[in-house]
C-alpha cells in the first residue's frame, strides 16, 4: 500500500507556502499528497493581499472526497482561516480516526496579516490540539495561545509545558525568531525536553518554512518515524532547502526541495 498524506491548509499562489508547498515536501519524501484548500489568498513574498478562507461546507466535501479514495497515514493541518473550518476538521479527523496529525497553528502571515479569525486560537486549542500527534507553532503563535511572551529559551519551556496540557502529543516550539544566538527549536513530548540546535541563515529570503517542516513531519510520521526522530529529519531536510534555495536566483523566494 503507497503511503498517503493529506494536507488541509491554505493556498499561495506562488507555491511558497501551504498545500502547493506541502505536495512538494510530501512528494520529495516518497509519499502521495492529496489536499484540501481551507482558505485562499493572494499574496507573494512581500505581503498578504487578501485572504477569503472557504465555506466549511466545501472543505468537508473536499476532505470526504480524498477519503474515498485513500486511505491517509497522516494529515498535516495548517492555516484554515474561520472558526467554522477547524472545527469541521476536528469532526472529520475524529470521524475518520487518523492517528497521525500535525497541527501548524497559523494565524498569521509573516507581514502580520491575519489568516484566522479572532476566536480561532483558542478554537485551536479546544478542538484540534487533542487530536494532534504534534503541534509545531512559533515563538508569536505559542505567545498568542498561552497569553504571555515567549522571547527565549527559558519562555519557550514554559510555553511547551502549558501547550501540553491541551492534550496534543508533542510539542514543538520553534525557536526560528530568537533574536539572540543560533536559532533553537524546542521539543517537548512524554515530559521530556529535546533542544534542536539550528543555523541562522541571514541571506536566506524565503517564505513557508513552517509549512514545509511541518509536512516533512507528517511525511516522516506516515513512514513510521517517531515525533523526535521524524522533526531531526525534517529539520535536516528544511536547513538543506534553505542553502539550496541561496544558490538559485530564480528561487529566492521559495524553498529549493529538490529530490
Amino acid at each position: 500500500m503507497k503511503i498517503t498524506c493529506l494536507s488541509i491548509a491554505g493556498f499561495d499562489p506562488t507555491g511558497g507556502a501551504g498545500v502547493v508547498a506541502d505536495i512538494l515536501t510530501f512528494s520529495r519524501l516518497k509519499v502521495w499528497g492529496t489536499a484540501a484548500v481551507a482558505v485562499i489568498t493572494a499574496q507573494n513574498n512581500a505581503r498578504v493581499y487578501q485572504v477569503k478562507p472557504v465555506p466549511a461546507s466545501i472543505l468537508r466535501r473536499q476532505v470526504e472526497s480524498v477519503l474515498e479514495d485513500f486511505s491517509i497515514q497522516a494529515v498535516k493541518i495548517g492555516a484554515l482561516g474561520s472558526r467554522a473550518n477547524i472545527r469541521e476538521v476536528s469532526r472529520l479527523i475524529e470521524s475518520v480516526q487518523i492517528e497521525k496529525v500535525v497541527v501548524d497553528p497559523i494565524l498569521r502571515a509573516r507581514d502580520g496579516t491575519r489568516l484566522m479569525e479572532k476566536g480561532g486560537a483558542g478554537d485551536y486549542q479546544d478542538y484540534l490540539f487533542p487530536l494532534a500527534t504534534i503541534i509545531t507553532p512559533n515563538l508569536v503563535e505559542a505567545a498568542e495561545f498561552t497569553g504571555f511572551e515567549v522571547r527565549n529559551p527559558k519562555e519557550m519551556e514554559k510555553a511547551a509545558r502549558a501547550l501540553s496540557r491541551s492534550g496534543a502529543g508533542a510539542v514543538l516550539v520553534k525557536g526560528g525568531h530568537l533574536k539572540r544566538g543560533a536559532p533553537r527549536d524546542l521539543l517537548f513530548e512524554k515530559g521530556e525536553i529535546s533542544w534542536i540546535s539550528g543555523t541562522r541563515r541571514v541571506r536566506a529570503r524565503v517564505h513557508g518554512t513552517g509549512c514545509l517542516l511541518s509536512s516533512a513531519i507528517t511525511a516522516f510520521l506516515a513512514r513510521g518515524k517517531t515525533p523526535l526522530d521524524s522533526v531531526l529529519a525534517a529539520k535536516a531536510m528544511i536547513t538543506r532547502a534553505i542553502i539550496d534555495s541561496q544558490k538559485y536566483p530564480g528561487w529566492r523566494y521559495r524553498l529549493m526541495i529538490r529530490k
